[in-house]
């Protein structure tokens, strides 16, 4: 919200937003963010190679990726330790991040509600403003409706869209400042190759 304006008149990304949501879950679980997410949402999708944990536990350090700022340099110790855990804090891979998109449309075609109801997988696909849900941006394409959102921290960047129900899209993570050009120009490619509706 921007001070001194009325709500819902204007609009700005907020990544610290979510802080206010771990907080909120933990003073109404009493569980730490991590924790919670692992149970509700992140082992019931099948990600099992995600975590929220803050530093990255020993045995996942091994296999995580090192990132590199736009210059080629290194990342000091190949990544940061985010405090801002719901905002800045998850560790995944590209199969994890397809497994909770199609864990979305499946909710949003009604086949599940084992993470999200229907209704409230609606209400995430719904704008609120500019193009913008409950944590997703909103694309139509020629009359076809998408659900996606790109990430960026110290050297990674990433992006993952999908059509809202049909059961395609595609996860590209790269541990680059520069790979969301890469990205971007990855999911036109294939989009158009794929025969996507809207391409």
């Amino acid at each position: 919200m921007v001070v001194g304006s009325v709500p819902g008149s204007a609009w700005r990304y907020s990544g610290g937003g979510f802080e206010i949501v771990e907080q909120a879950v933990r003073d109404v679980t009493g569980e730490a963010y991590p924790d919670f997410i692992r149970e509700r949402v992140l082992k019931p999708v099948g990600m099992e190679n995600s975590t929220y944990e803050q530093p990255l536990p020993e045995q996942l350090r091994a296999s995580a990726a090192s990132g590199y700022y736009a210059d080629g340099s290194a990342v000091p110790g190949g990544h940061h330790i985010y405090p801002e855990i719901a905002a800045a804090g998850l560790w995944t891979t590209p199969t994890d991040v397809a497994r909770f998109l199609i864990e979305i449309q499946s909710a949003l075609r009604g086949d599940t509600d084992r993470v999200l109801s229907p209704e409230n997988a609606r209400l995430l696909v719904t704008e609120v403003r500019d193009d913008y849900g409950l944590g997703f941006n909103l694309w139509t394409h020629r009359g076809e409706r998408y659900i996606g959102h790109s990430g960026a921290n110290d050297g990674f960047r990433g992006r993952m869209f999908a059509h809202m129900t049909d059961g395609f899209g595609v996860v590209i993570l790269t541990n680059s400042d520069n790979g969301l050009d890469l990205a971007n120009a990855l999911i036109d490619v294939i989009g158009r190759k794929e025969g996507w509706p809207g391409y």
